[in-house]
């Protein structure tokens, strides 16, 4: 399976959606690639046009869906698509166009009057249009956050990734997250039924480092008797994973940059509860003015979550 992935060779974020004028009540991204030229955009997964929109004095736009389900940077399979806003060069673009993985597909541009030249995207579930928002902004359907769905390569260059004080960081691939097919010990992504202990080792005599809570997405590893290692070497209860997806289901983060976590009571620097190491994988509940929310009054410093 193919991880669904960052676009350019750059990553040089220059608006994101947060105190942003343009991109009230989106998941929209700017990045402007290595300098002010027209850098190449490529696909971020194998894909067909499924829309384009080219009119004079308007910023072209085109949509890339995925030809199957894609691995996301958060865990999930999913089919998804991209909206490309602002190249130069799409007329030429045919509906039902196909494009392998990584090949050249537009370049940056300024259509629209846009100041510079650069990508405007925005991502969302399975095949999507767009519409207007209450803001009165068009935006993609079914909308998700970029930075969660997609990985930077390793080859990827940063130049920056902050907008107004807000970090829209990407997971950067890893050798190891490499997708694992459903077998005959039913590995994948599985669904937690209640909120579960995560320990050290396969068995009640090892120690708990984190409870995830219910409904939460995890990548199972390795079948052990009752017990399955997920995808940062801990190990859950395997007799309370599912693999029937919940209607309503958490993101799920890993501790990263840091040899262990603090769990406050509150967010803000609230009472210590305990620490976790790095590599696990949190449950997603809330987030708040820099905090996470993992569990019931559980919060940690969201910069150190990816």
């Amino acid at each position: 399976m193919e991880k669904a992935y960052f676009p350019m060779k750059y990553y040089n974020l220059t608006q994101g959606y947060l105190n942003s004028s343009t991109h009230q009540g989106t998941y929209a991204l700017d990045t402007a690639g290595k300098d002010t030229g027209k850098d190449d955009i490529y696909a971020p997964f194998s894909c067909k046009v499924t829309k384009k929109y080219v009119k004079a004095g308007h910023a072209y736009t085109v949509w890339l869906t995925s030809l199957d389900k894609v691995l996301c940077a958060n865990g999930q399979e999913e089919y998804l698509t991209m909206m490309i806003v602002h190249p130069e060069d799409i007329a030429n673009l045919q509906i039902g166009q196909t494009f392998k993985q990584g090949e050249l597909v537009c370049h940056e541009g300024k259509t629209g009057n846009a100041s510079g030249n650069h990508l405007h995207m925005e991502l969302g579930l399975g095949t999507c249009g767009w519409h207007k928002n209450s803001q009165g902004v068009y935006m993609i359907d079914n909308a998700v956050k970029c930075e969660e769905y997609l990985f930077l390569k390793k080859d990827t260059i940063v130049k920056n990734d902050i907008y107004k004080g807000k970090k829209y960081s990407f997971k950067i691939e890893d050798d190891n997250t490499n997708p694992i097919e459903p077998s005959s010990n039913n590995l994948g992504i599985k669904y937690t039924t209640t909120d579960l202990n995560e320990r050290t080792g396969p068995g009640t005599n090892y120690s708990i480092v984190n409870s995830l809570s219910a409904n939460t997405a995890v990548r199972v590893y390795e079948i052990n008797g009752s017990w399955a290692r997920i995808e940062t070497g801990m190990w859950v209860s395997n007799n309370f994973l599912t693999s029937s997806k919940p209607s309503k289901h958490y993101k799920s983060m890993e501790v990263y940059n840091c040899q262990s976590l603090n769990v406050r009571q509150n967010y803000n620097n609230g009472k210590i509860l305990k620490s976790i190491p790095v590599n696990t994988v949190v449950s997603v509940l809330e987030e708040k003015n820099g905090w996470t929310k993992i569990g019931q009054n559980a919060w940690v410093y969201a910069q150190y979550l990816k």
